[in-house]
């Protein structure tokens, strides 16, 4: 996510983390306010990333760090997505 769009505006700078509230709050509009919300409510993380450069879902599937993160606390310390999600996920679902 950038603070404005990059196509217009040269200076556009991105954002490697956000909070839903700094998503709220600035109007940035990627994607519904609704949305934003409801994955605020249900602690859910948002990656926000370009999904249309061949190799970016990959990337993101290994973990790499790509695109916008959005979560609880902006300061939090960056961690895998995949690893992260799936473990949680495994854990879950398996009952492990």
């Amino acid at each position: 996510m950038y603070d404005k769009d990059p196509h217009k505006f040269p200076d556009a700078r991105l954002f490697r983390r956000l909070s839903y509230l700094d998503v709220l709050n600035r109007k940035l509009a990627v994607m519904d306010s609704t949305a934003i919300s409801l994955c605020h409510d249900n602690k859910l993380p948002i990656l926000v990333f370009n999904m249309t450069k061949p190799g970016n879902v990959r990337r993101v599937v290994l973990g790499e760090p790509l695109g916008t993160l959005v979560v609880e606390d902006r300061h939090e310390p960056r961690t895998s997505y995949a690893g992260t999600t799936l473990r949680g996920e495994e854990e879950r679902t398996h009952g492990k």
